[in-house]
């Protein structure tokens, strides 16, 4: 596991793009809507990594700058900034996704990536985000107990190896009891393992 740690000022973009060299080479970076923008994306891009991240309504992307057409889900991402330096425009793939009545938009730079390939990827990342929430609230590590910045790793692959045994454990009595894996509830473990 790799971690960075900044202090509240600190840009996550910024440390997404230090961090590309620690990933594999074929890496995708799966993000929500904070990390948007260039430079961010055309430095994933130059490192040969891939991504698909949700667009919002501050993102201004052209329709028809070159051969790629929009109604093929093909855009351009060109900041003014970018055409000052006489940087070419990105290539990007537009997905539109339904969740419920809401659409949400992700771009990616693999163009060969399709739109249900796209929702199953961005799904899953849901669950990242809920096992996060997890960590912060049933294993209340929103705040780190250690005294010193050394241990500050430590102590984060503790807590990560303390949560994924006891929710294999509850994992493993759900099979036993043939009940469904979604009625698996951490803080209901975690509340479970302390009575006992």
């Amino acid at each position: 596991l790799h971690w960075r740690i900044g202090g509240r000022s600190a840009s996550e973009r910024h440390q997404a793009a230090e961090m590309l060299d620690e990933l594999p080479a074929n890496a995708r970076l799966i993000a929500d809507a904070e990390y948007v923008g260039d430079p961010l994306w055309r430095t994933i891009m130059e490192s040969k990594r891939s991504f698909l991240i949700r667009v919002g309504a501050n993102v201004r992307l052209f329709k028809n700058l070159g051969e790629l057409q929009f109604r093929d889900g093909y855009v351009y991402f060109w900041t003014d900034k970018a055409q000052r330096r006489s940087q070419p425009p990105l290539v990007l793939k537009l997905i539109t996704l339904h969740e419920g009545r809401h659409l949400v938009y992700l771009v990616t730079n693999d163009l060969g990536l399709s739109e249900s390939q796209a929702s199953e990827i961005y799904r899953q990342r849901g669950g990242i985000e809920v096992f996060f929430r997890t960590v912060k609230q049933s294993a209340q590590r929103r705040k780190l107990t250690c005294q010193s910045p050394q241990n500050v790793r430590t102590e984060l692959q503790w807590t990560l190896l303390g949560l994924w045994a006891a929710l294999f454990l509850g994992r493993h009595a759900l099979h036993q009891n043939q009940a469904p894996i979604h009625h698996l509830s951490p803080i209901k473990v975690l509340r479970a393992l302390t009575r006992t």
